[in-house]
């Protein structure tokens, strides 16, 4: 079974990375990986308009707490 993944959530919980423990981190960076291949999944069909630029928002927002995790582990 699927779980599903809150992106606000996991954006969220990227507010404070500094507190989290390696193991929280390398938790939180596989959830965002989950949540980004699942946007990749399901990109719009339409380039344009406001469903498009919301995921694009979301997209870039998930990929800097990849980045900003990484970094930190």
């Amino acid at each position: 079974m699927e779980r599903e993944l809150d992106i606000d959530e996991l954006l969220a919980a990227g507010t404070d990375l500094q507190r989290l423990s390696a193991k929280e981190k390398r938790a939180l960076l596989d959830d965002v990986r989950e949540a980004l291949a699942w946007l990749d999944d399901n990109e719009p069909g339409k380039k344009s308009g406001e469903i498009y630029e919301t995921w694009c928002d979301c997209h870039e927002d998930l990929e800097d707490l990849a980045e900003d995790l990484e970094d930190l582990l």
